[in-house]
């Protein structure tokens, strides 16, 4: 008897991470590629990342995260504030026509927060938060051991004010990912002398750079305020960080706690990096079918 597979798709504004795993969790095959700029092109670049992955495996499902708002039923792309021209995009139309197989479609951090319930720090965790940070930031959370999403699309974190500064895409004024995010962590080091892309920017800080650290330490205190805030508002169990921006560990979540704690006047959750690391969008994509 052929053994089960899924698919999980992370679809970034800088990269598309899609995994091969098994019903365990175990991770089979992957692949990472740079997200091209058209929608068409990133169609294409999905369906190639699941035939390259799939490996004449018996797959049951395709599981996609994407990092923006979904209609209420999970068919449709309402918008991505990162990626232009994708509203009204039936996403899970198209894949399950063109590969025939089952797709499930939800918010990348809805994936991420998911995965890390079934095979992560998450589990056995009764009320849990992620943050995504990345091109952007999204959010997930899970209540009484479930997905929560409100109406439709609650815990966009990423559009929690911050400031009265920066423009962003989604339209609002001074939201949080305009401070932690690629183009804030950036945007924060040039006024600091430092004009470097965000993987150089990691390295320097590693590297003992003070200016590097300096902009890591910014980054963390506004990271820290949108945390009080979730804190204040959901005082979860765990509150856990993913995506790129998370590889700078400790010199973002230091800062970050600290603010925390000190604009929170209870005792606050553990604050964690996900244990799926740069899998965890994918995987969790992938645990859509094994949550229904």
């Amino acid at each position: 008897m052929a053994k089960d597979y899924i698919i999980g798709v992370d679809v970034g504004g800088t990269k598309i991470n899609t995994v091969l795993i098994d019903k365990k969790g175990k991770l089979i095959k992957k692949l990472k590629v740079k997200t091209k700029k058209k929608k068409q092109e990133i169609i294409g670049q999905i369906l190639d990342s699941i035939d390259f992955v799939s490996l004449n495996k018996k797959i049951i499902g395709i599981g996609i995260g994407v990092p923006g708002i979904l209609n209420k039923k999970r068919t449709r792309i309402l918008n991505l504030p990162n990626l232009q021209a994708w509203k009204n995009t039936k996403l899970k139309e198209i894949i399950q026509r063109k590969t025939g197989k089952k797709v499930m479609l939800e918010n990348d951090s809805n994936c991420m927060i998911l995965g890390e319930s079934i095979f992560g720090y998450a589990k056995n965790v009764k009320d849990s938060v992620c943050l995504t940070i990345g091109t952007g930031i999204g959010g997930g959370i899970i209540i009484n051991n479930k997905l929560y999403s409100g109406r439709s699309n609650a815990a966009e974190f990423g559009h929690i004010s911050v400031s009265d500064k920066y423009k962003c895409a989604c339209g609002n004024i001074g939201c949080l990912e305009e401070y932690v995010s690629v183009r804030g962590i950036k945007r924060t080091a040039k006024r600091l002398g430092i004009n470097k892309d965000i993987l150089e920017i990691q390295e320097m800080a590693k590297s003992g750079n003070k200016k590097a650290r300096k902009v890591y330490k910014i980054t963390g205190k506004y990271l820290g305020i949108g945390l009080s805030n979730i804190v204040k508002i959901l005082d979860p169990d765990l509150i856990l960080i993913g995506g790129g921006i998370s590889n700078s560990g400790n010199f973002l979540l230091k800062p970050a706690i600290k603010e925390m704690k000190k604009r929170t006047f209870f005792k606050t959750c553990p604050v964690k990096i996900v244990k799926l690391k740069d899998n965890a969008g994918a995987i969790g994509a992938a645990c859509l079918f094994l949550s229904v």
